[in-house]
């Protein structure tokens, strides 16, 4: 794994929701998730004997062990993990929080993964939260857990999010509980509150359970179960992470089985997953555009930045119906550069499409952007 220098930005909302919750007992640590909106308790029953059957196998966020020859704690499906861990002097705050930018395209229905803010609790319970890319729907998703993650209360989509919008995710913790929440600038747009018995935050490089096994502690990464391509096709964020005591440093990358390829970022406060060499996004228009019957050409405009060098980058459009054309005024070139993107249109009929904007870096790796094209 290498490290690098960097940094970066974003905006939207959603609706509030507020659910009190407990933990409780459960068989085994997998199950398939509830429908958004409702917690899940891991069950030895995919789906537990209530829960609302989903069309894939999901599983909880895992505590990540240190050493790979580890007798802990199980994990149920195959899987990799990789970003950045805290390796500063220990902290004890009530309160963790960092800022994150849904990426601006729809995610793939065939994928699954989280992207987490984690740490560990003075009662040994496993907090995180974030988001997850749930099988097509970017969504809110928070975890607690019993003593040493023995049984684990999640949910991976409590409410889907707006894509390129940026949100901030907190857990604070007292008198036994946890609260999460997600918020657009300062209006809360949702709230959970689980029962841990922790009353602080236990923050270091590494958490030794009671029971056995070191795992990495305060932690921010992605924990990949299903991708189209090796590993997601976006970047992530970590802006702004922040705990009672102020603002965090001191971040240092780390994985477990993840492809080649990828890098951990790091300055300051802020952690960047580095899955794609080079970045996309709109540039003076919206994402979306209603369009009269009438319409010959629409034009938008896309932005290619570099990460980390990932050569010539070629642009193409997928999804594009019949008496539709799109092209571009720059591709297969090194960024930084602008493309002026054109929608040239003859027979298409009224309706909504969802264009993607691919852009294709070395070795055939690509990140995307959705369009919304409405014809009237």
């Amino acid at each position: 794994m290498r490290n690098a220098s960097w940094w970066v930005g974003g905006t939207l909302a959603v609706l509030a929701v507020i659910v009190l919750l407990s933990s409780g007992p459960a068989a085994a640590p997998f199950g398939t998730s509830s429908a958004p909106g409702n917690a899940r308790q891991a069950s030895g029953l995919p789906g537990g004997a209530s829960a609302a059957p989903r069309p894939h196998v999901v599983t909880h966020p895992s505590p990540i062990p240190v050493a790979s020859a580890h007798t802990g704690l199980a994990h149920p499906l195959t899987h990799w993990w990789f970003g950045g861990y805290y390796g500063g002097a220990t902290l004890s705050p009530t309160q963790a929080k960092m800022t994150l930018t849904i990426p601006d395209a729809v995610p793939a229905s065939s994928e699954f993964y989280y992207v987490l803010l984690s740490t560990w609790d003075n009662a040994g319970s496993y907090d995180q939260v974030g988001i997850s890319n749930d099988y097509g729907t970017w969504g809110w998703t928070w975890s607690y857990t019993s003593a040493c993650a023995g049984s684990y209360t999640y949910t991976p989509n409590q409410l889907a999010l707006q894509r390129g919008t940026t949100y901030t995710f907190t857990m604070t913790i007292a008198s036994g509980n946890v609260t999460f929440t997600v918020a657009k600038g300062a209006t809360v747009v949702g709230t959970i509150v689980g029962n841990s018995g922790g009353t602080s935050f236990t923050m270091s490089g590494f958490y030794t359970c009671a029971t056995g096994g070191t795992y990495y502690d305060y932690t921010d990464y992605e924990e990949i179960y299903a991708t189209t391509q090796s590993f997601p096709s976006f970047n992530f964020v970590f802006n702004q992470n922040v705990v009672t005591n102020g603002s965090v440093t001191n971040w240092s990358s780390f994985g477990s089985g993840a492809p080649s390829g990828i890098l951990t970022a790091v300055r300051a406060n802020t952690v960047r997953v580095e899955n794609q060499g080079f970045t996309m996004r709109f540039m003076g228009a919206p994402d979306r555009v209603t369009l009269p019957a009438a319409t010959i050409a629409y034009h938008t405009n896309v932005s290619l930045t570099w990460w980390f060098n990932a050569g010539n980058i070629t642009l193409s459009a997928t999804g594009v119906p019949s008496g539709m054309s799109v092209g571009f005024g720059t591709s297969g070139a090194a960024p930084p550069f602008t493309s002026n993107v054109t929608l040239r249109f003859s027979s298409v009929h009224a309706g909504t499409y969802y264009l993607s904007i691919k852009a294709t870096g070395a070795g055939g790796v690509y990140t995307y952007l959705t369009l919304k094209v409405k014809l009237l």
